[in-house]
């Protein structure tokens, strides 16, 4: 039973590569999750979905989550919104 539900959340691509799962209805693209305190400044940009963003979060448009991520806000590296909204990812440098 559980195999099955795992199955469902990820749609294989014909390279066997799963696929995010459509959202519902409503639901937003992107979100920004927020900091504690009176201004909640803003953290991390997390694609819709993400399950680590947390509870205090607003919904961004793709515009916004553009911006957000431009001015060096970090992305989620679980979902990773910044390899999907077509940012430039510097490769890590080598350790020496």
């Amino acid at each position: 039973m559980a195999a099955h539900r795992r199955q469902d959340r990820t749609h294989q691509t014909p390279s066997g590569r799963g696929t995010r799962t459509p959202q519902p209805a409503g639901a937003s693209e992107w979100i920004t999750e927020l900091g504690i305190g009176e201004r909640q400044p803003p953290l991390q940009v997390h694609a819709g979905d993400c399950h680590l963003a947390g509870t205090r979060h607003r919904p961004v448009d793709r515009d916004e989550a553009r911006r957000l991520l431009t001015n060096k806000l970090t992305a989620c590296g679980h979902c990773q919104p910044d390899n999907t909204l077509g940012r430039v990812i510097q490769p890590p440098l080598p350790h020496r």
